[in-house]
């Protein structure tokens, strides 16, 4: 696009593409992309595994799907309370909200595992700041997070704050069990 061409050095796109016609011989691309809508389909649990990506792709990764999770289910609540709590809808504004929703994704629960990987407190990162960005306002939208680590010490105390229930198997150090102690209701 002449957006990349603009932004990077000729020989960084030549080598982007030289990488990505590598990998398209794969089979790994599609002419038509998976939407979020697709992913995220009612009664379906969907698993995207990033462990042999390099971390900065897997953060790249992690903000997008956030970024997306949380921009259709703004959408998707804000049509669901019009829907719940405005008596003066017209039929034709109703029907639109409705059909809205059903294309819409549904309420979520996003799982995070390693998620000191994505969450450690220090330099911003795009995906930790829109991830501390989903535990504190995805309720409103209809989203849920679980996060799962060996090593709660190294999340972001913003997302900690924001934890209604914390399952602790054995923990050995110092720092996590503080980490657990001072963070409980």
């Amino acid at each position: 696009s002449d957006e990349l061409v603009s932004t990077f050095h000729n020989e960084t796109l030549r080598a982007l593409r030289q990488r990505l016609s590598g990998l398209n011989s794969t089979g790994l691309f599609h002419s038509v992309g998976t939407t979020i809508r697709q992913l995220l389909s009612p009664g379906r649990a969907t698993v995207i595994l990033l462990g042999r990506l390099p971390e900065s792709y897997r953060n790249a990764v992690v903000s997008l799907l956030t970024r997306l999770v949380m921009a259709e289910r703004s959408e998707a609540a804000f049509a669901e309370k019009r829907l719940e709590l405005d008596p003066e809808l017209t039929r034709d504004t109703r029907n639109e909200l409705e059909s809205m929703l059903q294309k819409s994704i549904p309420r979520t629960v996003v799982f995070l595992d390693e998620a000191q990987t994505f969450l450690a407190p220090g330099s911003s990162s795009g995906a930790r700041d829109l991830f501390t960005r989903l535990v504190k306002e995805g309720r409103n939208m209809g989203l849920s997070a679980v996060i799962a680590t060996q090593q709660p010490s190294a999340i972001d105390s913003r997302i900690l704050s924001q934890v209604e229930t914390f399952i602790a198997h054995q923990l050995v150090t110092e720092t996590d069990i503080r980490a657990v102690r001072d963070n409980l209701k």
